[in-house]
This record gives C-alpha cells, sequence and structure tokens, in this order.
C-alpha cells in the first residue's frame, strides 16, 4: 500500500471549454469530455479500509450541457451501508461554472444591500429552481429495502413504490 503523498494523480480535475478548473481528481476513473473539451460525465471508482472499516463506490454519471449530472448508476458502501441504484436529476439552463464562480465571487463581499442584491440576481437567473433537483431514484437503500420514489423539486418524495409480494406498490 502507497502513502498518499506518493500517490500519482487519479483523474483530471474539471475542465471547462478547454480550460482547468483546479488541480487534478483525486479518484480514479475515466472522465467524458464533449466537442468543446468540457467534462460531461465519467465513471469513478473508489475502494479503500482503515481502522473504521472499509469505503467502496462506483458510479457511472451523464452531465447535462454545461451543467453537472443529470443521470447516474450508483454503487455506495460506507462500512456496509449501502445504496445502491440509478437517480435522475433536473438542472436549471445555466452555465454551472460561470455560475459558481459568481456566487464564489459575491460570497467574499462585505455583508450589506450590494451584497444582497447581487444575490438576489444571481439567483434569478435560476429562475426559482435549485441547483440540482431530484427527480428519480430507483434502487436499494442502505437499509435493503428496494422502492422507486418520485421526488419534488425541493427532494421531497411525492409517491414512492415499495415492494408487496412479487410487485411494486405504492403504500398505503
Amino acid at each position: 500500500m502507497c502513502d498518499e503523498e506518493s500517490r500519482l494523480p487519479r483523474s483530471p480535475g474539471g475542465i471547462a471549454h478547454g480550460a482547468r478548473l483546479g488541480g487534478d481528481g483525486s479518484r480514479p476513473g475515466m472522465i467524458f469530455y464533449n466537442d468543446e473539451e468540457t467534462e460531461n460525465g465519467g465513471f469513478v471508482f473508489e475502494g479503500r479500509s482503515d481502522s473504521s472499516g472499509h469505503h467502496a463506490g462506483a458510479q457511472l454519471s451523464l452531465d447535462q450541457y454545461d451543467q453537472d449530472q443529470v443521470l447516474t448508476l450508483v454503487y455506495d458502501d460506507e462500512r456496509g451501508k449501502r445504496t445502491t441504484g440509478l437517480n435522475v436529476f433536473d438542472r436549471p439552463d445555466v452555465a454551472m461554472v460561470p455560475w459558481f464562480a459568481a456566487r464564489d465571487s459575491i460570497s467574499r463581499l462585505p455583508d450589506g444591500p450590494a451584497k444582497v442584491e447581487a444575490r438576489q440576481q444571481l439567483f434569478g437567473q435560476l429562475g426559482g429552481k435549485p441547483m440540482t433537483a431530484p427527480r428519480v431514484f430507483v434502487g436499494r437503500d442502505s437499509l435493503g429495502n428496494a422502492r422507486i420514489e418520485f421526488l419534488d423539486p425541493r427532494g421531497r418524495v411525492t409517491q414512492q413504490f415499495i415492494p408487496s409480494g412479487d410487485t411494486l406498490r405504492p403504500p398505503k
């Protein structure tokens, strides 16, 4: 086993329109890029153990244009607490990289009316939508329960189907 200092970069950091957004990535995997040299998904894999147990995971993600992931297949295991499934997310039609850069710039402003106004203008670009809106999860939760959930824009369950015998049915 090698120590953290001697590890080679696992994957490139973020890249948008050919420009690097930071340092190297920390996870093993493969990043997908579109014709404009912008990340638009990938495979990531993790697996390690320490004195508290193990962590393992894998994810295939597909990104919306100029945004983040909108479809994922995921496996996550944190010391035996596992989740596996398919996730569908909604994203606003706002380019993510400049939006986050503007948000970070505004957060550095001193508190006051100018900061409040700048935040209102920035969040106004989202049209009242969150940056990430979970819509569907189909899979197995950490307790091992199979389920299908439909979520509202805030991530609250609006409809759920759970196993009942051989079929999935809404709870009574």
